[in-house]
């Protein structure tokens, strides 16, 4: 797999959630926005939105006396819906409100890191391991921390 970096990391799970998420905003796209980001945006996005980062790496020796090493990369997946947003996800005529999309965005990207087949050309594996929401300042956060693992 030759030298892979934190940023190839974040940038193939960038990459895949937004080949294989819908934007809840339908618009957004057209007018030339996204809505996953790898880091931090630029710009303060439209809710809800989705943020890639690297939270910490560590080389490991594939095996004893190996030349070979096993990069672990731990990251943090956050979404962020405004708490007063509500949107009709799932075209049941009814709008659902922050915590479920929250809770329906985190089931996505979930869903898709555990298809490992989408993670070939970089990551070798990825685990994750903690989900949380917390709700400040009149956002919602669902945190999803997972640890990928590749070549180095």
């Amino acid at each position: 797999m030759g030298n892979v970096t934190i940023t190839q990391v974040l940038n193939q799970v960038v990459t895949t959630l937004r080949s294989n998420l819908t934007d809840p905003i339908s618009g957004r796209a057209a007018r030339g926005h996204n809505w996953i980001f790898r880091d931090f945006p630029r710009y303060e996005p439209e809710c809800p939105y989705i943020k890639v980062s690297s939270i910490s790496s560590q080389l490991k020796p594939m095996a004893i006396g190996s030349s070979d090493w096993r990069q672990d990369v731990r990251i943090q997946i956050t979404i962020v819906v405004d708490e007063g947003f509500t949107i009709d996800y799932d075209s049941d005529g009814t709008d659902e409100d922050a915590d479920e999309l929250s809770g329906y965005l985190g089931n996505l990207v979930l869903a898709q890191l555990k298809t490992q087949s989408n993670f070939t050309s970089v990551v070798w594996n990825i685990v994750p391991y903690n989900e949380e929401a917390l709700h400040r300042g009149g956002k919602i956060y669902r945190i999803i921390e997972a640890k990928a693992i590749a070549s180095r």
